[in-house]
């Protein structure tokens, strides 16, 4: 999350909230809110860096992999992104 020089953190430019895009992307929180029930976290949001956009999302460890699911109103229509063990 450094730019070319290796020292200086990225904007989060792509922000939709003018204001926020001068913060830095180093050390940002981008998961927030989440309930753990039943082996799963759900209930909380996911902020994409890349796009500047929020979304809902469920987190779940199976076999060691954390599978993270971002999704906008309900699941079925969201990506999952599989972690690796």
């Amino acid at each position: 999350m450094y730019e070319a020089d290796g020292k200086t953190s990225k904007k989060d430019v792509k922000n939709k909230n003018e204001k926020l895009r001068s913060r830095n992307l180093k050390d940002l929180i981008m998961l927030k809110d989440f309930e753990y029930n039943d082996g799963v976290w759900d209930g909380g949001e996911i902020y994409d860096t890349y796009s500047g956009k929020t979304y809902s999302c469920t987190m779940k460890l199976e076999k060691g992999k954390l599978n993270i699911r971002g999704y906008i109103g309900i699941s079925l229509l969201g990506r999952t992104a599989l972690g690796k063990s």
